[in-house]
């Protein structure tokens, strides 16, 4: 049973493709009101999908910033942040192609700060607001040829603990979210469909004041790897 999203404004990055476009297509029909971003290649889907579509590069602190203030100021304020975009290159450490993982690092990593510091100010001056950052099990795992993919997994989860801690006290509450293994053009292998992840998306943008921060969702419970870590302890 997913909870009442009518009328929240819910921001999500990497809309146009994927989990971000799956979500943003669930969190509309609900009646939530969805600003997604995305590359201009994928801005069309985007548009589909979302109330408002911007081109926005997440690895461009500009860009997001830009793309934030598109949003209060069509909307007015911004309930939450699902920083979705992400990607993922075959690389291993000693062989990989550098650019590639950097660039992975760049997006999984960097992209997700950039869009939590563009929509923090709304929230601060709100004075409320529900983070959401897409984690992985490869943070856990660590598959081989992932370098990239695998530790700037494992890094935003410390990001999202750490960010949990500074917001603490506030009404501004910041979590993981692993979707599992979901079929997407970055990953063809996958077994489940984009919006499988939805039940845990709603509940995490939906928490009421006081409620987790600093934790990793799977199926809408902590997850055991990182449950022990909880900011609130």
């Amino acid at each position: 049973m997913t909870a009442d999203v009518r009328g929240r404004i819910i921001v999500i990055t990497g809309a146009g493709s994927g989990i971000g476009e799956a979500l943003a297509g669930r969190f509309r029909q609900d009646g939530a009101l969805v600003a997604g971003c995305d590359l201009p290649h994928a801005l069309e889907a985007a548009g589909v999908a979302c109330d408002l579509a911007v081109a926005a590069d997440v690895t461009n602190s500009e860009e997001m910033n830009a793309f934030a203030a598109q949003v209060v100021d069509r909307f007015g304020h911004i309930d939450a942040l699902i920083a979705n975009a992400g990607a993922a290159k075959l690389a291993t450490i000693q062989d990989g192609a550098w650019d590639d993982i950097e660039l992975v690092i760049r997006v999984n990593l960097f992209g997700v700060l950039h869009a939590i510091r563009a929509v923090l100010p709304a929230m601060r001056d709100q004075g409320q607001g529900r983070i959401v950052a897409l984690a992985s099990r490869n943070a856990e795992i660590c598959p081989p040829g992932l370098v990239g993919y695998n530790a700037s997994k494992a890094a935003l989860v410390a990001a999202t603990r750490t960010l949990a801690h500074e917001l603490r006290g506030s009404d501004i509450l910041v979590n993981n979210l692993i979707p599992g293994p979901t079929k997407t053009s970055m990953n063809p292998r996958g077994t489940l469909p984009p919006d499988t992840s939805y039940p845990t998306a709603n509940m995490l943008v939906t928490l009421p004041s006081g409620g987790p921060s600093g934790r990793t969702f799977f199926e809408e419970q902590d997850y055991p790897m990182f449950s022990r870590f909880s900011s609130q302890e």
